[in-house]
């Protein structure tokens, strides 16, 4: 029960202090949008672009807009059109005649075919016959398209022809077909038609024979339009007046205030410059909806990420410093705000899916404070997701720095067809173009400049940190070189491991390699209560308990946390030290104890916790397997192969990896590189004579 309390106060106060941290930042974002837009300057300037919204302060009735919207209606107005159905029915009949007389050559070929007395030139006078009954409608057959119809093609063939042709035919004609739309409506035959019929000879035939039985069936009548569309524009002018309403903004600060709002704003005489309490709500809620929406996409897209309170403040400052550059670079030179810092600093702060989900809503926002157009929106957001990847778990500076010149050409090219879409001239933007490189190149040099700063006072972790940490001159690892090295050449070997494994799933390869290095520094504390750092005999767990043995070797990993901890060791690099033996039963002690008396299994297990991610979870395994096939005497690769399989199934079903997301494809892929390690590990190697004339030889590694 005081458990239970203690959990809901903590939710409580993380609740309170989540909400209070993102709280503040929407505000101050909210402050520095409004604050560039304030009304401090003339309305138009020299280039005329408003420095500022101007918002109606009362209805207004546009006369001139009205009438261009009637005008516009009038003109949308069908014309009245008188059906003339025998016209229809005419053509219809027309073609029905044409195919029954078609389907009678058709059979007089089929007999001069089966017939032993015809002769070429009997079925070359029904051809002529065909092509000229034909030409007598006015349409022209060719030889080869006669021969197709009357020859070529099947009954089966023939009969799917005329019936789809004489379906689409009608269907057409059936409309109101005149003088002005009778091409429409041949082209719309041909494309139903080519849908079914796929013979180009029939096609063509049935195109010839379309141009000329399909007939106008209906025509426009004049008077009778007109007054409709008169009617429609009075009623237009009388019913729907165009209102400029209340709150309507008459320009926008950086676009160029159009000849219709300075007629506007000139016959009103009404300009609104005092605070506007509604636009900054406005703002504040828009901002709270990018906040709620980022919240949501975070639980649906990355559930189990967790987020602590420096990393929110860390993303936040993140935020606020683009935000800053934005605020204060003039909007004429707007291009060059760095706007990757952003996408690339969370994506090797945080994680690159965040990344992602928070560029989106910050773009919109930025677009919005800065007065830009859709096509700068775009530009930030496919820009930022493609700089996200591209630098995405780099540990190399100058592949981190070169990012923001690639992502700098993709922009320009986003740029060039954007601008083309819109109808925008590249001759105009070439300046533009210039800008946005130079803002891609700045964002990778300042937020390059900008990572250890953040990693100092956050203590995140970056591909950055994990190299430095991986240096053999870092305290710890040299400490461990020095007073345990067997210790050291062990973490060395399960960083090996734990590297392949990881990267084998689709891991964090250099996290998990750096975190095996520094996994057992809690033994420096005991090193020689460790059998790795025993040089002689003397063992000093022959003269203790099992229990006691067993609470010394046990408590490494909460020595080597606070270790850990006092060196300042990034928060991932802790939790694979803590986690990396799980709740593991220490098998060789609870045997011993189990001989004399009755042992408690729990009490011989370690404290946990079991592995949260994939690489602790793969440390784990590594350093299981290391200290395993280390100590096997036959070291054949399928004997390896089958130990390490074992031993990660033992892991498995001991549920060490419960609360990691470890598949059974992803223990199959962990084996086989572990498999693959080994197998270097254990080459074979060549036996030496020991002596040769008299010369004494080394057997060679």
């Amino acid at each position: 029960m005081i458990n239970e309390k203690r959990k809901t106060r903590e939710k409580r106060k993380k609740l309170i202090i989540t909400s209070t941290i993102i709280i503040t930042f929407a505000i101050f974002i909210t402050l520095m949008i409004t604050l560039k837009n304030s009304p401090l300057r003339p309305l138009v300037d020299d280039n005329g672009l408003a420095t500022r919204d101007t918002i109606v302060n009362q209805d207004y009735y546009d006369e001139v807009a009205t009438k261009q919207k009637a005008q516009e209606e009038m003109d949308r107005v069908l014309d009245v059109v008188l059906s003339q159905p025998e016209k229809t029915y005419s053509a219809i009949e027309s073609i029905i005649k044409y195919f029954a007389q078609t389907d009678t050559y058709r059979a007089q070929m089929s007999l001069a075919i089966q017939s032993d007395y015809s002769t070429d030139e009997d079925r070359q006078e029904i051809l002529d016959n065909y092509i000229a009954y034909s030409k007598n409608f006015g349409i022209i057959i060719a030889d080869a398209q006669a021969i197709e119809v009357l020859r070529n093609i099947s009954l089966l063939e023939y009969e799917n022809f005329k019936n789809t042709y004489k379906i689409v035919f009608t269907t057409i004609q059936a409309e109101d077909i005149n003088s002005e739309n009778l091409s429409i409506h041949q082209n719309e035959f041909e494309k139903e038609f080519i849908k079914t019929i796929s013979n180009e000879q029939l096609q063509e035939i049935a195109t010839s024979v379309t141009s000329v039985f399909m007939r106008v069936n209906s025509i426009i009548d004049l008077h009778e339009t007109q007054i409709n569309k008169d009617s429609t524009y009075e009623f237009i002018l009388s019913q729907f007046p165009v209102m400029i309403k209340k709150g309507t903004k008459l320009t926008i600060k950086g676009e160029l205030v159009s000849q219709d709002a300075l007629r506007l704003l000139g016959d009103m005489s009404l300009l609104e410059n005092e605070f506007n309490l509604l636009f900054y709500l406005l703002i504040l809620g828009l901002v709270s909806i990018m906040v709620v929406l980022v919240v949501l996409f975070k639980l649906m897209v990355i559930p189990r990420y967790d987020i602590t309170y420096k990393q929110l403040l860390m993303i936040g400052l993140v935020i606020v410093i683009l935000f800053v550059f934005a605020f204060f670079i003039p909007n004429d030179y707007y291009l060059i705000i760095p706007i990757l810092i952003v996408p690339m600093m969370l994506s090797m702060l945080t994680n690159h899916r965040l990344a992602i989900v928070i560029t989106i809503p910050i773009a919109i926002l930025l677009t919005i404070m800065l007065n830009a157009d859709v096509l700068y929106m775009t530009v930030v957001i496919v820009g930022g997701i493609i700089s996200v990847y591209l630098v995405k778990n780099t540990s190399n500076r100058l592949r981190y720095a070169a990012s923001g010149i690639i992502v700098g050409f993709i922009n320009i090219l986003i740029f060039v067809i954007m601008s083309q879409l819109l109808g925008i001239s590249i001759q105009t933007m070439l300046v533009d173009f210039a800008y946005i490189a130079i803002a891609s190149i700045v964002s990778s040099i300042i937020s390059l400049g900008l990572l250890p700063v953040f990693e100092s006072l956050f203590n995140v972790i970056t591909p950055f940190k994990l190299l430095e940490l991986s240096n053999p001159s870092q305290p710890l690892i040299n400490k461990m070189l020095l007073e345990a090295p067997g210790t050291y050449h062990h973490s060395l070997m399960v960083g090996n491991l734990a590297e392949a494994g990881a990267e084998a799933i689709g891991a964090n390869g250099l996290l998990a390699r750096v975190g095996a290095y520094y996994h057992d520094i809690g033994k420096l504390n005991r090193p020689g209560f460790f059998s790795e750092n025993q040089t002689t005999k003397n063992n000093p767990h022959d003269k203790m308990n099992p229990s006691l043995s067993t609470f010394v070797i046990t408590n490494h990993p909460k020595d080597g946390y606070e270790l850990a901890k006092k060196h300042k060791l990034p928060h991932a690099i802790r939790d694979i030290i803590i986690q990396h033996h799980g709740t593991t039963l220490v098998q060789y002690f609870y045997h011993k104890a189990s001989q004399n008396d009755e042992a408690n299994e729990k009490d011989f297990r370690y404290p946990g916790p079991r592995p949260s991610t994939k690489e602790a979870a793969v440390v784990l395994l590594a350093d299981s397997v290391e200290a395993s096939v280390r100590s096997m005497n036959k070291t054949s690769k399928g004997e390896i192969e089958g130990f390490i399989r074992k031993l990660i199934k033992d892991k498995l079903d001991d549920g060490q990896l419960d609360l990691c997301d470890l598949t059974l494809r992803d223990l199959d892929d962990i084996a086989d590189a572990f498999t693959r390690v080994f197998s270097g590990y254990f080459h074979s190697r060549i036996q030496y004579p020991d002596k040769v004339e008299g010369v004494q030889i080394e057997t060679v590694d």
